[in-house]
């Protein structure tokens, strides 16, 4: 139990830091071949007009918004039926964690449009919401309908978007296409922080993210219980970027906290064979030689861990432990 327990400890502080932090680090979003083309100047317009269209009654944008969603992916569900999980009276709204647990419930992962960040572009966050669009995924966004100090919070579905006539289209309130002037519609997202979520069943896959927040997003899952649901959006976010440290780590810790030591054990190696000098997955792939009774092994890789960072205290500890 213990050493279960400072394994993940590690990781777990480790992930928090690298997704607090990864303003400051420049991090490679993961994009399909299709996504690196070289711009052109034609202009694009995309419409997605296969999802289900609930009318919001007052302050219900939450319900409405996520009973669309879900019934896109899964089963047909009415805002009525998930109202009481989203809808605050006291705030008349629903709060941003109130609709990523919602998605969670309903087997959908609730993944951000972008990294957390402390400077955010507006084209940038543009390019993405696009990127997901043509991907065929409707984004959820937050925006304020008003000024800043007397805001009007408001949901609303990205499902398209016209560059020669510079609007983007959305789903919102009683509309079910309702094209507004880009230019309009980033004035009230900039001054919701751009706030958007990419609710995606295991299968798909956000379009331009960056690994960390992929992660953050899956080990959520897990921390719900739906660890079959990450172990299989895991499978197919290597297999469209099996060069990703970041998630041959994740799957491997994933692997590592289900027992399945083979499986983390090779997840590790790749995420290794990419990035030598990473140590948290040295520390836990110690974990996993001792678990499979590979004593030596064990301290042999932690000391290699302590050689690149000898004033870790989490890998001093590890050792401590894997002496014992």
């Amino acid at each position: 139990m213990c050493r279960q327990t400072s394994c993940c400890l590690l990781l777990t502080l480790w992930m928090n830091l690298f997704v607090a932090g990864c303003a400051h680090h420049s991090l490679p979003l993961l994009s399909s071949p299709q996504e690196q083309a070289e711009p052109t100047e034609q202009h694009e317009s995309v419409l997605l007009v296969d999802l289900p269209f609930y009318p919001q009654t007052r302050y219900h944008c939450g319900p409405a918004v996520m009973a669309m969603l879900i019934s896109h992916y899964h089963e047909p569900i009415h805002p009525d039926q998930i109202a009481d999980s989203l809808y605050l009276p006291k705030r008349k709204g629903s709060y941003t964690v109130e609709m990523r647990a919602v998605a969670r419930q309903h087997q959908l992962i609730p993944y951000p449009l972008s990294p957390r960040s402390s400077v955010r572009s507006a084209q940038a966050e543009l390019s993405r919401l696009k990127a997901n669009i043509k991907r065929g995924q409707p984004v959820v966004v937050l925006q304020n309908l008003r000024v800043s100090f007397w805001p009007k919070w408001h949901y609303s579905i990205v499902v398209g978007f016209d560059e020669a006539a510079n609007t983007v289209v959305l789903t919102s309130g009683n509309r079910r296409v309702y094209r507004v002037p880009e230019s309009l519609f980033l004035s009230t997202w900039e001054k919701a922080d751009y706030w958007a979520m990419v609710p995606l069943p295991a299968q798909r896959l956000p379009a331009q993210l960056a690994a960390p927040s992929m992660v953050a997003a899956l080990e959520g899952m897990v921390e719900v219980g739906h660890v079959s649901l990450a172990e299989t959006a895991y499978k197919h976010a290597i297999r469209e970027h099996p060069k990703s440290v970041l998630l041959h780590f994740g799957a491997g810790f994933l692997a590592h906290q289900k027992q399945q030591w083979k499986r983390a054990h090779d997840h590790y190696h790749t995420a290794l064979s990419l990035a030598p000098g990473f140590t948290p997955v040295l520390n836990n792939l110690a974990y996993i030689y001792h678990e499979m009774g590979e004593y030596e092994q064990a301290i042999n890789v932690i000391e290699r861990a302590l050689l690149l960072e000898p004033d870790n205290k989490g890998l001093r500890e590890s050792y401590r432990e894997l002496k014992r």
